[in-house]
């Protein structure tokens, strides 16, 4: 496994759902931790992660399941077959996950599935939970 130094920890989240993006970043904000990038799309976040330098990667990369075009499980089989992005652990958040496909998930080597929640202030746990990890990474 290749270590790299990052300059900080940051967050990179793909959702393509407005609401959550709003309610997420709400969150965040209030936690004041602005190092998080939203992306309602794979090839966009791909694109992305393909021209970031080594040190600027994120430290965590959150995905929704159920995405237009690519979707979650998809885009976790491109991230653990990258040779710069498959150590950067990945969390699953979306609004409902079959045992199989948590199981399928997990295998693909995904740290995490988290169920969205249903009110704003447990965005709120979600998105400081998402921070910790971010921050501490080796906790997955």
């Amino acid at each position: 496994m290749k270590t790299i130094n990052r300059i900080s920890s940051s967050i990179l989240i793909v959702e393509d759902d407005e609401d959550d993006i709003f309610i997420l970043r709400q969150g965040f904000d209030e936690l004041e931790y602005s190092s998080v990038s939203f992306f309602t799309d794979v090839i966009s976040a791909i694109n992305y992660l393909e021209v970031t330098e080594d040190e600027s990667l994120p430290t965590l990369i959150v995905t929704d399941f159920n995405l237009p075009g690519i979707n979650g499980f998809q885009f976790v089989k491109l991230l653990k077959n990258h040779p710069r992005l498959l150590d950067i652990p990945v969390i699953v958040l979306t609004t409902s996950m079959s045992a199989m496909n948590r199981k399928l998930f997990l295998d693909e080597g995904v740290s995490k599935v988290i169920i969205k929640p249903d009110a704003f202030d447990q965005y709120k746990l979600v998105a400081n939970d998402l921070k910790k990890l971010a921050n501490n990474s080796s906790l997955l």
